[in-house]
């Protein structure tokens, strides 16, 4: 018998005895980037008693038989968890007698096995340590299989319910490090897919459906029990994410985004929005005392075209807004016009018009204005629709060159200069029927020179 070493495929080498054609056979070590085996071989494949460790594996390392290269009667396997088995191996497998371990060496399981897991699933207790339960339910020797409690480390109940394979799946609850209940209803494979979620205090949050942990319909509430939220939500990549610490091991996200529904400000102020990809998108409807207080409408996310507020079932604002601005609008006050005309930074700026609120609606103001002031080319009119100015304004003052009219007949009554709304500088008086009465120099609205 020789004893050499041969390097195989996929960094593999063994070292050890071989016959005289190579055939591993005897005592040998096989190593690879994924495991290493020191024991007995024949023709090449584990048999006889050996020590197989994995690398990056549940399974950490097995001591004991094998046969035509597999696990085969009595051994010892470990796992990444800290939790050990003794005892019978068949076809690689767990299978026949044997006990299961964790890792403070309490048995756990003492029973017959196939195919690594219990024939005869049972109820076990699990700990994190001494007096300390981590899990207590039902065990198929792999996995929490059936109805189980999951508890954290301080041993208050985190989770109480249906298991497969490990995973919430079925009714369950999941609860807060309080004890109030975090979640109640049905889960599938670990995400909640029906059911309610509660605020700490014990009131609902949201109640709905979800899938894979993505609220697809529902309501939410305000956690004082008042309606928040009820519509569709869309099942897209922009989410609003919500995060619940249920304790320092343990924390819940879900990921929302609203499609269509209203929204309740308090038991008297609705919002009915529509919304695509996370971003209103449509008409936005606001009430209070269900009597509709404003209309308008959003594209991705900005105000877009006619925007209107009502107060008494009565139109008192009428708006155009392109790109999130407001360029045009309409005011009213008690049915009667009090302003028409552009707008920017949400200011009177640009041409526009104002109007007295007597029985004629009449105009006060035709002209340009800056930030709400008169500003530029415009004319003022008195209250009963006379022409009272035209020319020029600087910030609200009368400036440069202009006219002012007598109310009583609309006449002229001064044509000239003004600055800061006084006559000043080279200007003419006429009477009220028309006549010339001074002409020259004023200032500061006083008689100069001729």
């Amino acid at each position: 018998m020789n004893i050499k070493t041969i390097k195989l495929e996929n960094l593999t080498y063994y070292q050890g005895e071989v016959n005289e054609t190579d055939v591993f056979n005897g005592y040998g070590k096989l190593i690879n980037p994924g495991y290493n085996y020191h024991g007995e071989f024949k023709d090449s494949v584990y048999n006889g008693y050996g020590k197989l460790n994995y690398i990056d594996n549940e399974i950490k390392s097995y001591n004991g038989e094998f046969l035509n290269g597999e696990k085969h009667g009595l051994g010892n396997e470990y796992y990444s968890n800290g939790y050990y088995f003794c005892g019978q191996f068949n076809n690689n497998f767990k299978n026949g007698k044997g006990k299961l371990y964790d890792e403070n060496n309490n048995l756990i399981i003492d029973s017959i096995w196939e195919n690594d897991k219990l024939k005869i699933i049972q109820n076990v207790i699990l700990y994190y340590s001494i007096d300390n339960i981590k899990y207590n339910g039902l065990f198929d020797g792999k996995y929490y299989n059936g109805f189980g409690r999951l508890y954290y480390k301080n041993n208050l109940l985190y989770y109480s319910g249906i298991f497969k394979n490990n995973d919430f799946h079925g009714l369950g609850k999941i609860f807060y490090d309080n004890g109030n209940i975090f979640y109640s209803g049905l889960f599938d494979s670990g995400n909640i897919i029906k059911g309610i979620i509660y605020f700490k205090n014990g009131n609902k949050y949201i109640e709905g459906e979800y899938k894979n942990n993505v609220l697809i319909n529902g309501v939410i509430y305000k956690s004082n029990g008042d309606l928040y939220y009820k519509g569709t939500f869309e099942n897209k990549t922009l989410f609003n994410i919500l995060s619940f610490n249920l304790n320092d091991e343990y924390t819940f996200k879900l990921k929302f985004s609203y499609l269509e529904g209203t929204f309740y400000i308090d038991s008297n102020h609705q919002y009915k929005k529509i919304f695509k990809n996370n971003k209103l998108n449509g008409e936005f409807l606001e009430y209070h005392h269900d009597i509709l207080i404003k209309k308008c409408n959003y594209v991705n996310g900005k105000l877009e075209g006619e925007y209107i507020i009502y107060y008494n079932d009565k139109i008192i604002s009428k708006y155009t807004f392109q790109n999130d601005k407001r360029i045009y609008g309409i005011e009213f006050h008690n049915n009667k016009k009090k302003y028409k005309g552009e707008y920017k930074n949400y200011f009177y700026n640009g041409h526009g018009i104002l109007y007295y609120l007597n029985d004629e609606n009449s105009y006060k103001y035709e002209g340009y204005f800056k930030d709400n002031f008169y500003h530029g080319d415009g004319t003022l009119y008195y209250n009963n629709g006379n022409k009272h100015y035209d020319g020029e304004f600087e910030f609200g003052f009368k400036i440069n060159q202009g006219i002012e009219y007598h109310e009583s007949n609309g006449n002229i009554k001064y044509i000239g200069t003004f600055l800061k709304n006084k006559k000043h500088g080279p200007g003419e008086l006429y009477s009220e029927d028309g006549l010339s009465i001074w002409k020259g120099n004023f200032i500061n609205n006083e008689i100069g020179t001729l």
